[in-house]
């Protein structure tokens, strides 16, 4: 007689008990918190790792070499190497100073 919690079959009578439809979580729970205690205090152990000495370096300014500064600004004036341009006279400009003086880069 599946169901039925206590004596044999038939109709239940005062002295059984009743059904429980409810799932025991305790158990689960406590299994739960064990396992994150347990979790909480290895974690800052196992921070341990292998010594590296690593080298020290000192960054420095990167520093344009022999290039072009070619500078655009908001109001839509071209300047190259700080020298002001209209945009016709870059336009002719621009190609032959490349081709005269070659620069190694043109940096906007």
């Amino acid at each position: 007689m599946a169901g039925l919690v206590g004596g044999g079959g038939g109709l239940r009578g005062h002295g059984e008990l009743p059904l429980n439809a409810d799932i025991n979580v305790t158990s689960l729970v406590d299994v739960a918190f064990v396992l994150l205690i347990i979790f909480m205090i290895t974690a800052p152990i196992m921070q341990g790792g292998v010594d590296v000495r690593l080298p020290r370096a000192e960054a420095k300014p990167l520093e344009p070499k022999s290039g072009l500064v070619v500078t655009l600004d908001r109001e839509g004036h071209i300047f190259i190497d700080q020298a002001p341009l209209s945009y016709q006279d870059f336009r002719a400009t621009f190609p032959a100073f490349v081709r005269t003086k070659r620069p190694t880069g043109v940096y906007l």
